[in-house]
């Protein structure tokens, strides 16, 4: 249940905040709710709200109970973090005319995509993407987790994907959606027994999936790693099954094997940091100071151009746009162009229903005159 008292001074006020007619244009939807583009202030932003069925729900319904707590410690979580690579949070937002006490809004910072539909949108022409930018991702984000590893108490991410990787306009990223994260009480490389399968299952590592886990920073570390695959590769590293890989003690490296492969020759310098990023064992992998580290010495070595890149996506974004609506003119004038040839047939079969009108009333005339004559005549005779 939210506590109107421990959260009193995020709360926006209501007059600040303009939702869209309806709030029928959500812009993504997740477990426990959706996402609407929302203005605060007049300056665009995004609000997360639960769905309404968990608002509706009762004391009773634990499992609801539960998700509310986790959605008002994301709130909590992000009143605290200050950092230029992390989501901004606005604040809290409840409509005045709500009677739901867990009728609530969190307003974020509003950024232009995500990583993954970045990745996705050039996934046809992976080389349109420059090495120096997959870079700056990674460098940003791994500046994000090290911010969170480092605070007091320490947080875990758990669940670092290219989903939750937002870039602003100037494609600069910001680590966000910490609604799994969690607070540890101790050493951030002390493992702590916490709650299994906390993020995406597909970027989980070995000890996460225990039945009863105990793990720590370096959870985000081996998430981490499967983002560098991501972003490297511009595909998804589904980890895959293969047969003898526990005999090797490699199980998770070999499991994205596939995905290790694909890193091309001018990648390679990052295969070896990867690799320790997925091993099995938590203790041989890196934390994410020496990950930051190795990314910003290689860094160095591609220098960044986002003026240039800047502009060229610009430019290609309103290429796209133009082409969209050359697209739809061109639908449009297909459309007209079908009705005129229905409307052309139309008059035709009109016309010649009036010609044939005329022929029958020429007829019908011309029977007339010959009765007329012929009623005439015999009236004379």
């Amino acid at each position: 249940m939210v506590d109107d008292s421990s959260c009193e001074e995020l709360m926006l006020r209501s007059d600040s905040v303009s939702w869209p007619q309806g709030r029928t244009r959500d812009l993504n939807k997740g477990s426990y709710g959706a996402v609407y583009p929302v203005k605060v202030h007049g300056f665009t932003c995004i609000a997360k709200r639960l769905h309404d069925v968990l608002q509706d729900a009762g004391p009773a319904d634990e499992g609801v109970v539960t998700v509310s707590e986790k959605f008002m410690q994301e709130c909590k979580i992000l009143s605290t973090l200050h950092h230029p690579n992390i989501v901004q949070f606005m604040g809290i937002h409840r409509a005045k005319d709500s009677a739901h006490p867990r009728d609530v809004s969190l307003i974020m910072e509003g950024l232009y995509i995500d990583l993954e539909q970045f990745l996705e949108n050039h996934n046809q022409a992976k080389d349109t993407v420059p090495l120096f930018l997959k870079l700056s991702f990674l460098l940003d984000t791994s500046h994000a987790l090290v911010y969170l590893h480092m605070h007091r108490p320490p947080i875990i991410h758990r669940d670092v994907k290219a989903a939750n990787v937002l870039l602003a306009r100037d494609m600069h990223a910001k680590l966000a959606d910490l609604g799994t994260s969690k607070l540890l009480a101790f050493n951030p490389l002390s493992s702590t027994k916490l709650t299994n399968c906390p993020g995406t299952l597909g970027i989980m590592p070995p000890e996460a999936l225990q039945p009863s886990p105990a793990y720590n920073t370096k959870l985000d570390v081996f998430s981490y790693g499967t983002l560098i695959l991501h972003t490297l590769n511009q595909e998804f590293p589904l980890p895959c099954e293969v047969g003898k890989a526990r005999r090797r003690g490699e199980f998770q490296i070999t499991k994205r094997q596939a995905a290790m492969d694909m890193l091309s020759s001018k990648h390679r310098q990052l295969h070896e940091m990867t690799r320790k990023c997925l091993q099995d064992n938590p203790e041989k992998r890196p934390d994410m100071k020496y990950v930051r580290d190795e990314l910003d010495r290689l860094s160095l070595q591609h220098p960044c151009n986002f003026t240039t890149f800047y502009d060229m996506y610009r430019e290609t974004e309103k290429l796209k746009r133009e082409l969209k609506a050359v697209e739809l003119w061109s639908s449009r004038m297909q459309r007209l162009q079908t009705e005129n040839g229905l409307l052309q047939a139309e008059i035709k079969q009109t016309g010649d229903e009036l010609r044939l009108a005329e022929t029958q009333l020429y007829r019908g005339n011309d029977v007339a005159v010959k009765l007329r004559f012929r009623y005439s005549k015999d009236r004379t005779s």
